[in-house]
């Protein structure tokens, strides 16, 4: 948004007002138009997204021979700034994955799958932000 800012019309992002002894933060801007309110501005910090941990592992039972499905260890994302509601969409490599907060392959015995998984975060203004985690599962039961 554009605003007369200091003699000059300048770009600004975020605006405040003294309201009831302190100062507030305004997130948004409305107006009366066409016989209704309407949004005409947003204030919001740029989207980001972080994630944690940031390598988690999984490891199948050693003492069962044979072809397993491992999980890894649980992830949290956190968003902050953008508008809400979030999507989250998770990739790894050429091939998404449906991962929600942990990664979960079939492997055969004695083998290792190593990846990064990366989480794309979209704000309801469309704007995104990503983070990835390191993934390591492992099955190292015998045939």
């Amino acid at each position: 948004m554009e605003g007369f800012i200091a003699g000059a019309w300048r770009q600004f992002l975020r605006s405040e007002i003294y309201l009831g002894g302190q100062w507030r933060r305004l997130t948004r801007v409305e107006g009366y138009v066409g016989g209704q309110w309407r949004t005409l501005a947003r204030f919001v910090q740029p989207l980001s997204v972080s994630i944690s941990p940031t390598s988690v592992y999984g490891f199948a039972n050693p003492f069962k021979p044979s072809v397993q499905t491992v999980t890894s260890g649980t992830v949290v994302a956190t968003p902050s700034g953008g508008l809400g509601p979030y999507s989250y969409a998770w990739s790894s490599g050429n091939s998404p994955t449906s991962a929600f907060n942990s990664f979960t392959a079939t492997l055969a015995a004695n083998t290792e799958l190593d990846f990064a998984a990366t989480l794309t975060v979209t704000d309801s203004l469309g704007s995104t932000a990503n983070a990835s985690v390191d993934v390591t599962l492992v099955n190292e039961s015998q045939t």
